[in-house]
C-alpha cells in the first residue's frame, strides 16, 4: 500500500495515560462549560451530576463529580486508544465529532433508560456544547503532544 501521508499508520498520537488524565480533565473543563452556560440554558452543573447520581446511584454531589470525572477519564482513554496522528485541523475535526458521538450516546441510548428530569438534562443543548467542549478539549489535548513530535518516525514511502 503506498500512502502519501507523512505520518506512519497507526501510530497512536496520544499515550493512554494522558489520554485517561485528559479525559479527567476535560471532564472537569466540560462541566465548567456548563457552569458558564447556566445562565442562557437553565441548566446547571447540579442537574449534570443529579443524572450521573442516578447512573451511578449515588446519593452525594461529591461522589457523583467523582463518577463523572471518572467516566471522563474512561472516554479520554478510549478516545487515546482509538485517535492516530494526523494534521490539526483533522484532529479538530474527529474531537468535535467525538463530542457529537458522546452527546448522542448518552442523549439517545442512556437517557432512554431515564427519568423524563435526566432525559432532558442530557438532550439540552448546554450538555451538547459541554459535550463538544470536551471533544474540543481531547482534540487539542491531541494537537499539543503532537507539536513535540517529528512528522514520521521512518522513510518516507517510494512510489
Amino acid at each position: 500500500m503506498i500512502a502519501d501521508s507523512p505520518y506512519q499508520s497507526g501510530e497512536l498520537i496520544l499515550h493512554p495515560v494522558a489520554g485517561l488524565v485528559g479525559g479527567m480533565i476535560g471532564a472537569g473543563w466540560m462541566l465548567a462549560f456548563i457552569a458558564l452556560g447556566e445562565s442562557f440554558t437553565h441548566i446547571a452543573v447540579m442537574d449534570v451530576l443529579n443524572v450521573m447520581g442516578a447512573i451511578g446511584r449515588a446519593v452525594s454531589p461529591f461522589i457523583a463529580c467523582g463518577l463523572y470525572v471518572m467516566l471522563g477519564g474512561v472516554f479520554g482513554l478510549l478516545y487515546a486508544l482509538s485517535e492516530q496522528r494526523g494534521p490539526p485541523r483533522d484532529l479538530v475535526f474527529v474531537g468535535l465529532f467525538y463530542g457529537v458521538m458522546l452527546w448522542a450516546l448518552g442523549a439517545i441510548v442512556a437517557a432512554s433508560f431515564m427519568s423524563e428530569a435526566a432525559r432532558s438534562t442530557l438532550r439540552s443543548a448546554s450538555f451538547f456544547l459541554g459535550c463538544l467542549a470536551y471533544g474540543l478539549w481531547l482534540a487539542l489535548l491531541a494537537i499539543w503532544s503532537e507539536r513535540g513530535r517529528p512528522a514520521m518516525a521512518g522513510p518516507m514511502p517510494k512510489d
